[in-house]
């Protein structure tokens, strides 16, 4: 006899949000309805992505993939990026669908720094050698396994939210500009120009972002209710 096949609530979740992201790409969606869209394929983007990092975890005694020490917490090494990919994720999860710049110049991101590392879309909370102390309220820690005690509330993969306070005459502190961020690398891919944070409002106002926990859960956090994570001074920061 022949096994039936069920969807399951999360396929139909994923399936319902690809539609509506196919109808808002086709105008058949108003723009909050192509922003919300987009937030459930965001979402569905960390939960790929964790999976990948649990499958190399339960393959390699319960550790994270090894990771490598960059200021900017979406820069990851291309061997991360291949582990990742290899363990289930695409080259598409490592992006938010919200992120016109980086949908732009995809290329650019994907090829920026070969052999040594990639920019990706999100936030990599994983730990590596010379991290500094992530700021902020709470026990907040880098991650080198995702079998920890409070795992629902420890972040691992979380929505790129950075500001610029530094270097546009129009950041203004203390949130700055989140719309177009002065990137250290113009002088590689020249034509992009500048950096932006995922899910925006307007250039000084970020709606929020998903943030996936070590457990696997994925939930939406307004920016009011994010904190300055880490920065490099003078410049920007990186919030969560």
């Amino acid at each position: 006899m022949k096994s039936k096949s069920a969807l399951t609530k999360k396929d139909i979740i994923v399936v319902l949000a690809c539609l509506v992201f196919l109808l808002a790409n086709l105008g058949l969606v108003n723009s909050n309805g192509r922003e919300h869209a987009k937030r459930m394929v965001c979402a569905t983007n960390i939960r790929q992505s964790f999976l990948a990092m649990e499958r190399f975890s339960n393959d390699n005694e319960g550790e994270l993939p090894p990771h490598t020490f960059l200021p900017w917490v979406w820069d990851v090494s291309v061997k991360t990026c291949d582990i990742i990919l290899k363990y289930g994720a695409t080259k598409n999860t490592l992006y938010c669908p919200s992120n016109k710049q980086q949908k732009r110049y995809r290329k650019e991101y994907w090829e920026y720094a070969p052999p040594m590392f990639r920019v990706t879309g999100y936030f990599w909370i994983i730990d590596a050698t010379g991290r500094p102390p992530i700021q902020g309220s709470g026990n907040k820690q880098w991650l080198r396994t995702i079998y920890i005690k409070n795992a629902a509330e420890a972040e691992l993969i979380t929505d790129a939210t950075l500001s610029d306070v530094g270097n546009w005459p129009h950041a203004e502190y203390p949130n700055g500009n989140f719309e177009q961020i002065l990137c250290s690398g113009m002088a590689v891919y020249p034509k992009v120009g500048y950096d932006t944070t995922n899910h925006l409002k307007s250039e000084k106002e970020p709606a929020g972002g998903n943030i996936g926990f070590a457990d696997g859960h994925v939930d939406w956090r307004n920016f009011s209710e994010m904190e300055r994570r880490l920065n490099i001074p003078g410049s920007l920061i990186f919030w969560w």
